[in-house]
């Protein structure tokens, strides 16, 4: 790849809430535990645009995404738990 950084994604994007609360979801299923979220009292909502992520390079190299989330933050977060 002749050094070059790559980023991979699902293409989608999420609000930082909507990450924490899905962290909160599978903290539950693995763990059994459900992590507080704390949103400061003088948080800011607004509507936000969903991004595009455009990663034709990958397709360009036949990458295929497993297009399961869920299970790829779960092996994450017992990444997490075993080496932090």
């Amino acid at each position: 790849l002749n050094k070059s950084i790559i980023n991979f994604g699902s293409g989608k994007s999420i609000t930082v809430q909507k990450m924490a609360q899905l962290i909160q979801t599978c903290c539950v299923d693995l763990w059994g535990n459900t992590p507080t979220i704390k949103i400061p009292e003088n948080a800011e909502y607004r509507n936000f645009e969903e991004l595009e992520f455009k990663m034709s390079f990958l397709n360009q190299i036949n990458y295929k995404f497993t297009d399961n989330f869920e299970t790829e933050l779960k092996d994450l977060l017992q990444f997490c738990k075993i080496n932090f």
